[in-house]
């Protein structure tokens, strides 16, 4: 009701809320603050795949923060992360947050619905091999929690009646290197 009212009246609203969803799906611009200070202002898909810190990265959805180490490349970022096993870790420097120092820690920042599990045989990017912890049937979708080198990986899968992977079932999970963003540690 609130969106239909704003494209019918056609004024800007200012909506104060801690709701993700709702701030998602009715923001054209959303304000992050922390303690009264604003930390990021941007439309809903920047500060969602793109934060400006891991503070923001977690207050607007559950994500994967993995402890890693970035170096300058030319015009690229080159990461060492213990989780992640990639071919070419090397990620674009749009990917890399303002405040992150080449040379100094960084967390790569993966949201959920990013990862898929791979099948015997099959290549991504990037890998993670892991073991089931637990997962949710959340209707539409499968939260599933991996324990991967001693970090707990959180993937988000659409909905299935058939379960691809069950609690204690090895697994190995998959992602572009397009959806790693770098954030300061």
């Amino acid at each position: 009701e609130l969106k239909h009212l704003h494209r019918h009246v056609g004024t800007s609203f200012v909506h104060v809320t801690h709701d993700l969803e709702e701030a998602m799906m009715l923001a054209d611009r959303i304000c992050v603050m922390r303690a009264g200070k604003i930390v990021q202002l941007g439309e809903p898909s920047e500060i969602y795949y793109r934060p400006a810190n891991a503070f923001v990265a977690g207050f607007i959805g559950d994500t994967n923060l993995l402890p890693a180490k970035v170096t300058r490349e030319g015009d690229a970022f080159r990461f060492a992360c213990d989780v992640l096993d990639c071919a070419n870790p090397i990620i674009a420097a749009d990917q890399v947050a303002p405040g992150v120092a080449a040379g100094a820690d960084a967390a790569l920042m993966i949201r959920p619905e990013m990862l898929r599990l791979l099948a015997p045989g099959e290549s991504a990017d990037c890998t993670i091999t892991g073991t089931v912890n637990e997962f949710f049937i959340r209707g539409a979708s499968i939260q599933y929690r991996i324990a991967a080198a001693g970090t707990e990986i959180v993937m988000d899968i659409p909905g299935t009646s058939t379960l691809p992977a069950k609690q204690g079932d090895p697994v190995k999970l998959g992602l572009a290197l397009g959806d790693l963003f770098a954030v300061e540690a």
